[in-house]
């Protein structure tokens, strides 16, 4: 199996994209240094070998899905627990399954209510298998890299007053984060100047978060997960802790209040030091750092999708 890599230009490339996934060639060119051709010969590589993979953030409530959760699945024997994250990964509502420290599975998922959100994550895993499931609200959640700094401008929406060719479009985005004008179009029976304008609405509206991912293979080492349980008001905490670590993702939970976050994989900086230094923050009462030891689905993204070009 041959190691994916992405060079300094293509990192350069995919950091120029965080700020939105939708930059034209030009845009990209001029930060990068790259010539047009040679951006547009990057993307096309980076896609073709599942490098890189760009979807669109919809706020949960876009579609009628009024919970966005976090689930912790523990209590599960080595076997039991990739057998469930590859069940967890076939479950629609589960956007995101990551295996961590070999010992438990977190997943992000949105539902319409609690009860519904469970019967999906119920349905979906082997009844035999001894597992403890548990599901904590999400308060704020930061669902893709670069989130924070769009959502500073476009606040995403508590609710949408969305007709039925807002949703086709929605959908396609979520699908592919870069999916032409043109090509939407046909798709949904309208002009691309009209796309174009929609398009624009839903973005200024806070409906619509196009983003690149990186795929784990094409990651330097392995990832980690940060998890900090917080006692009192939450706000502020929460705030110093974003500030310390600028993580590539993060959410606040309730019962009980935490802070979760998965940490840049090439971050240099030892755990144990931001360990101590999160646990001086006031309201925090504990931060611990785990390894993320297997990625199933991430952002919408399967594993059998990352890994199709990796043996060559």
């Amino acid at each position: 199996m041959m190691q994916a890599h992405l060079d300094e230009a293509d990192l350069a490339l995919v950091g120029a994209l965080h700020v939105s996934a939708r930059r034209t060639g030009r845009e990209l060119a001029k930060e990068t240094g790259l010539s047009e051709a040679n951006v547009s010969r990057r993307l096309k590589r980076l896609t073709d070998e599942h490098l890189v993979f760009f979807k669109s953030y919809v706020p949960p409530a876009a579609f009628g899905r009024m919970v966005e959760a976090a689930v912790v699945l523990n209590g599960l024997s080595a076997s039991d627990l990739l057998r469930a994250g590859e069940c967890l990964a076939g479950v629609d509502a589960c956007a995101s399954v990551i295996e961590v420290d070999h010992r438990y599975l977190i997943s992000h998922a949105h539902a319409n209510t609690l009860i519904t959100l469970n019967a999906a994550l119920e349905g979906g895993l082997d009844p035999t298998m001894p597992y403890r499931l548990q599901i904590y609200p999400m308060l704020r959640c930061y669902m893709f890299p670069g989130a924070r700094d769009r959502f500073e401008q476009h606040p995403p929406a508590d609710r949408a007053d969305l007709d039925e060719v807002d949703l086709q479009i929605l959908r396609i985005l979520e699908g592919d984060g870069r999916a032409t004008f043109a090509s939407i179009s046909k798709r949904v029976g309208i002009s691309p100047t009209a796309v174009a304008e929609r398009y624009r609405k839903l973005e200024d509206r806070g409906v619509v978060y196009p983003f690149v991912l990186v795929a784990e293979e094409a990651s330097a080492q392995p990832g980690r997960i940060l998890r900090v349980e917080i006692a009192g008001p939450l706000h502020t905490p929460a705030v110093t802790i974003e500030s310390i670590l600028k993580p590539d993702c993060a959410a606040l939970m309730g019962g009980p209040a935490q802070f979760m976050a998965s940490i840049n994989s090439r971050d240099t900086r030892d755990s144990a030091v931001l360990a101590s230094q999160l646990s001086q923050v006031p309201g925090v009462m504990s931060a611990t750092f785990a390894p993320i030891t297997r990625v199933h689905k991430r952002k919408g993204v399967m594993e059998s999708d990352a890994v199709a070009c990796a043996a060559r």
